[in-house]
């Protein structure tokens, strides 16, 4: 599986497909632009950053879903800990 193809079928996943806005398929990696969406710059660089050329299909995926899967709990820890800090105000 070509990163090209995973970061394809994350975009199907993403609202509205924005991930392609931030990723240059030519050049296989993540173009920083302002399209308003820092989150989907995100995701494309760690789908990037995580990408093994010589890792099968099934281990990219692994790759890929481990990395977004550990970025979900840290914005949900800054998330938790800001809202623990409104409560206290």
């Amino acid at each position: 599986m070509t990163l090209n193809e995973i970061v394809r079928l994350a975009a199907r996943h993403y609202p509205e497909e924005l991930l392609l806005e931030y990723w240059d398929e030519e050049a296989g990696s993540p173009v920083l632009k302002d399209a308003g969406d820092s989150l989907a710059y995100f995701v494309v660089n760690e789908l990037h950053s995580v990408y093994d050329s010589s890792a099968t299909d099934l281990e990219q995926l692994g790759n890929a879903a481990a990395a977004m899967g550990k970025a979900a709990r840290e914005l949900a820890r800054v998330r938790d800990g800001l809202a623990k800090a409104g409560r206290k105000s």
